[in-house]
């Protein structure tokens, strides 16, 4: 997993269609997010833009096989669970879906807010939309990238 601003992403020594969404983050400016999608689920990379109120609780994590997460905030904040997956819950795997869901007792969390951004790779299970101190609603921004 990786968090950060933004602003820092040139930082990090990713593949080039990671590179290419962040680059796409980063270029958004003023524009609309929500006018700003392109592909399609299923293509190598395609985005997904979402609002809502950051109510989640209990955190429920998740886990993708096929495609790595480049989460972006574009206003508020959200609170995410993380940990290293261990062991892939291949019961509960949606392959159609492409995703886990399960609960997990412990794990780290963190806060991003407006600008920043986390990557979750295959081996990260995550839970998005934990409820925060804030309970601000969320803009989000998700670029799926296929994994190679």
């Amino acid at each position: 997993m990786i968090a950060d601003n933004i602003k820092n992403a040139d930082l990090y020594p990713v593949s080039e269609k990671i590179k290419k969404a962040l680059d796409f983050l980063k270029n958004l400016g003023d524009k609309n997010p929500a006018e700003c999608m392109f592909g399609n689920k299923g293509d190598d990379m395609y985005s997904i833009y979402s609002s809502y109120d950051n109510e989640k609780n209990p955190p429920v994590f998740e886990a993708h096989k096929k495609y790595i997460d480049v989460q972006y905030i574009v206003s508020g904040k959200e609170s995410f669970g993380w940990k290293t997956l261990e062991k892939f819950p291949e019961e509960q795997y949606n392959a159609e879906k492409d995703c886990a869901l399960f609960s997990e007792e412990n794990f780290g969390s963190f806060t991003l807010g407006a600008g920043d951004f986390a990557i979750f790779f295959p081996m990260d299970a995550h839970a998005p939309k934990m409820k925060n101190a804030g309970n601000s609603t969320i803009e989000k921004i998700v670029v799926k990238v296929r994994v190679d």
